[in-house]
């Protein structure tokens, strides 16, 4: 199997860069420095078998060869270092695959997709084994003549089934703002959480495990909720007055947007009261990176709940923010 490492000086300038950038991040919170690079291990990949390369002519063997050496020294040794989006095996089927693409441009994105495969993969079993322990649960609080409804158990099964909120990212909606709302845009942003519970609902794979019925993104009922629920160094507040972009989408990160559909000013709510809020919580704050992967023609760059939403569930399954931001 094919492996590098980053040897001891990489890991020890990977921690004194990011120890540096957290330090000015935290000093300097409104002009928060682009993310240094961390180097990883590469992922180890497996070889085709003796029995797939004993079946190849001479001219496929010396193409599996080229391409073996390209996996190694271009693919897995730098770029499975810069990114996480690398299958954890490649299979003589795969192989075979890669062997049929005609470009390097090809077999990256054939790569890409074996990754996206073996997620959702993993992903499947991850479901399977939440809604056993969702039905176990059940069966204990119904033995323990607990009631099926309300907040209270909405907060407990949260607090209860921690694993849970850990297999795929978390969408939060916080909620703070709106009792600060006009009735109309009360209406708008009530409209817009709705929408985004029946767009999850449709999706193949659930993008929160949140709420009893798995239906989608958590509406949290207070204010400082989600810190009580969520780890606070893997949580990011989404919004557009910071320099700082969204890189990308991970499994355990909770992402957090303010509950408020701003396609108007509201008079009770400053206009970067998202940026406020992450400060004023101690959330790292990112914006969605539109102005690197779209060229706006005009208008303002007004974005509704379930098109932040949807940004976020195509960039997590496809890792290709240019596809998520156009689509």
């Amino acid at each position: 199997m094919f492996r590098f490492s980053p040897n001891l000086m990489e890991k020890l300038e990977n921690v004194i860069s990011y120890t540096r950038w957290y330090v000015r991040r935290l000093i300097r919170p409104k002009k928060t420095p682009i993310q240094p690079v961390v180097w990883r291990a590469a992922r180890a990949v497996g070889l085709p078998s003796a029995k797939f390369v004993g079946n190849l002519d001479v001219g496929e063997r010396q193409k599996l060869d080229r391409i073996q050496k390209e996996i190694e020294k271009a693919i897995f040794q730098l770029f499975s270092r810069l990114t996480e989006y690398f299958p954890e095996n490649i299979n003589d089927k795969d192989w075979k695959d890669l062997l049929e693409c005609e470009t390097t441009k090809q077999r990256l994105e054939q790569i890409t997709f074996l990754r996206q495969r073996e997620k959702r993969k993993q992903l499947d079993e991850r479901k399977k084994e939440a809604k056993k322990l969702q039905k176990l649960e059940k069966m204990e609080m119904k033995a323990a003549g607990t009631s099926s409804n309300g907040q209270k158990e909405f907060i407990d099964l949260i607090f209860s089934t921690p694993g849970l909120m850990n297999e795929t990212p978390n969408i939060i909606v916080d909620c703070r703002f709106l009792p600060k709302l006009t009735n109309r845009a009360l209406n708008l942003t009530a409209n817009q959480m709705t929408f985004m519970h029946v767009e999850n609902r449709e999706k193949s794979q659930l993008l929160t495990v949140s709420s009893p019925s798995n239906l989608g993104p958590a509406i949290l009922p207070d204010l400082h909720a989600y810190r009580q629920m969520y780890p606070q160094k893997k949580m990011i507040y989404l919004s557009p007055h910071v320099e700082a972009e969204l890189e990308k989408i991970e499994d355990d990160h909770t992402y957090i947007i303010g509950g408020i559909v701003d396609r108007v000013r509201e008079p009770h709510i400053p206009p970067d009261a998202s940026r406020v809020a992450a400060e004023q919580d101690w959330i790292e704050c990112r914006k969605l990176p539109i102005d690197k992967y779209v060229q706006w023609q005009s208008g303002n760059k007004f974005l509704t709940l379930t098109a932040v939403y949807n940004i976020l569930y195509d960039c997590w399954m496809t890792q290709d923010w240019e596809y998520a931001l156009r689509k």
